[in-house]
């Protein structure tokens, strides 16, 4: 069999007479319904762009969920409201009003959601501050939660300890500030830590003794310096007959120790009584 001869066994067959009509006709009517469907979404979408917006009521109303604490709620409905003023439930911008709520003071997140056909909700969540944060170099104050994020707000507390240190060193310092707070527990709470540029540290307690620690290549030198003169206070005490308010560690094989200063003050120089004349 000759290739010709195989080839034309698979041609399609020839067309009866008439139908080549029909079948351009259920083409051309299969297109006209496909240009009919996007000639309407064509027409809605322009009406709904023109029309919509007078068929939507406005936002009305802005609920305010969390435990809040510190959060001003002036501020916070102040915000909202700007946020949202002349919008409908669906061209609010979401992301805007959820970015003017987290650059509030005090909150640390805010969750928005709609809710037909009206409203939203808005879930927020505060800083939880657990020290005060005071930049060594700039002396500007912050505050500190407790995943080492800083954040400006006026501090609710003056019993909140306070960490100074340079920028940068905030989650790492908190770290070295909960472990020393462990170590001096016995002897009482501590208030300040304060670490130089040149990581020199110095540590407060609550009832004035201080411990300056000098230069330190890692916290765990501070932890054993400090385990080692906790687990002596009391023989130190002792020896001396007073309770020192300051520990310099920076000297070789020795501690420099201060009293306090009625102790440590030198008496009075004798009175002149002169000479008496004859």
């Amino acid at each position: 069999m000759s290739s010709s001869e195989r080839f034309s066994r698979h041609a399609p067959a020839p067309v009866p007479p008439g139908a080549r009509w029909w079948r351009d006709a259920f083409v051309l009517a299969r297109w006209t319904r496909r240009l009919t469907m996007l000639a309407l979404l064509f027409f809605a979408a322009a009406a709904w762009s023109y029309w919509g917006e007078q068929w939507l009521p406005p936002i009305r109303t802005v609920v305010i969920e969390g435990e809040l604490e510190h959060s001003d709620s002036d501020r916070l409905r102040y915000a909202a409201l700007r946020a949202v003023e002349g919008k409908t439930f669906f061209d609010v911008d979401l992301g805007a009003l959820r970015r003017a709520l987290e650059d509030l003071p005090w909150v640390r997140r805010a969750d928005v959601r709609r809710v037909w056909p009206d409203s939203l909700v808005v879930s927020l969540a505060e800083y939880r501050p657990i020290a005060i944060w005071i930049d060594v170099a700039s002396g500007e104050l912050s505050l500190l939660d407790a995943n080492g994020h800083v954040f400006s707000a006026v501090p609710p507390s003056d019993d909140l300890p306070r960490i100074i240190g340079p920028a940068g060193q905030e989650e790492t310092l908190l770290e070295a500030y909960e472990g020393l707070s462990r170590v001096l527990q016995p002897l009482g709470r501590l208030e300040v830590l304060q670490v130089g540029p040149t990581l020199s540290y110095v540590v407060r307690l609550s009832q004035g003794t201080e411990f300056v620690l000098g230069r330190l290549d890692s916290l765990q030198q501070a932890e054993q310096r400090l385990s080692w003169l906790a687990q002596r206070w009391d023989a130190i005490r002792e020896r001396l007959g007073y309770a020192p308010v300051r520990v310099d560690f920076r000297h070789q094989q020795a501690l420099a120790v201060a009293g306090p200063a009625s102790i440590i003050a030198p008496p009075p120089p004798p009175e002149s009584k002169g000479k008496k004349k004859r």
